[in-house]
């Protein structure tokens, strides 16, 4: 190849750094042109990229996990119910309605706790006696399995020897004098208390979500770099590939998070689709490399 064509070649690159966000999620999934623009991305355009995802996602999976869990046929209004009968918290203390210990039934405390922590189907096998409601305080702490303890004044976490984390109903609920554990009374605190819910959702689903783009780059970047043809490349240029590739993932998770669906293959799916869609975009750069049609 003589030194015209590379011109050639050169000038034909788009410059990639006028494209906005959601022209690079377009383009990476549409276009296999595009990762040679790609390899072109200084590292700062990498990382806001790489942020623009992550946000956005927790954003909108926030904003989904908010108003599934506020749903008050298959949210925390119709599950909560279940697990505390007849239960109610009155200026920081919890009255039972019941004697105790009471073991809640297992399916509705998994239910609940796969709402809370944005972990569809996680939690489904669950130990028995994982939470217990105790006001009378029988249960010996150090021979019991519960995981989540609520005592009268507490909402205790087992951090295991017997040790529980302490954090008072006063805390939990603030300026709140009576909680009825009622359909009602779910629905009414968790809507007065919205915005903080859906920051809750947006930090836990945020994390999860970043923490699976990020096993997702470093798959595609480590796939493409092992079994790579051009031995002289460096790994970052696949990292820049990858960044984009991961697309697909992205969009994914937000799709997953809007329908409100479980799927917990959906992971292997959506990396089997970035890992063609990256070496297409690979394949397509070799080829205007060697000015191959």
């Amino acid at each position: 190849m003589d030194q015209n064509s590379n011109d050639i070649d050169k000038t034909s690159v788009p410059d990639a750094s006028k494209y906005n966000f959601f022209l690079k999620i377009h383009k990476s999934i549409v276009s296999p042109g595009f990762y040679i623009a790609a390899t072109g991305f200084s590292p700062k355009t990498i990382i806001l990229f790489l942020v623009q995802m992550c946000l956005f996602t927790a954003a909108i999976s926030g904003g989904a996990y908010t108003y599934y869990a506020l749903n008050d046929k298959t949210g925390l209004p119709a599950v909560l119910p279940d697990i505390l009968p007849g239960m109610s918290i009155n200026k920081g203390t919890l009255d039972p309605a019941r004697p105790t210990p009471y073991v809640p039934e297992k399916p509705y405390v998994a239910k609940s706790l796969n709402i809370l922590f944005c972990l569809p189907g996680v939690f489904d096998a669950l130990p028995d006696s994982f939470v217990v409601v105790d006001t009378s305080a029988l249960v010996n702490k150090k021979a019991s399995k519960a995981q989540l303890l609520l005592t009268s004044s507490n909402f205790e976490i087992n951090t295991g020897n017997g040790a529980y984390l302490k954090l008072p109903y006063s805390k939990i609920f603030p300026g709140s004098d009576t909680i009825v554990f009622s359909r009602q009374g779910i629905k009414k605190i968790l809507g007065k208390n919205i915005v903080s819910v859906y920051i809750n959702f947006f930090i836990q689903s945020g994390i999860i979500n970043t923490g699976t783009i990020c096993l997702s780059i470093i798959f595609l970047t480590l796939a493409s770099y092992i079994f790579r043809i051009e031995k002289k490349e460096k790994i970052g240029i696949y990292f820049k590939m990858a960044c984009c590739a991961v697309s697909p993932v992205f969009i994914g998770l937000n799709l997953l998070a809007v329908s409100g669906a479980q799927f917990p293959d959906f992971w292997y799916i959506l990396v089997v689709i970035s890992v063609i869609i990256m070496f297409r975009g690979i394949q397509s750069g070799r080829k205007q490399t060697l000015n191959i049609d």
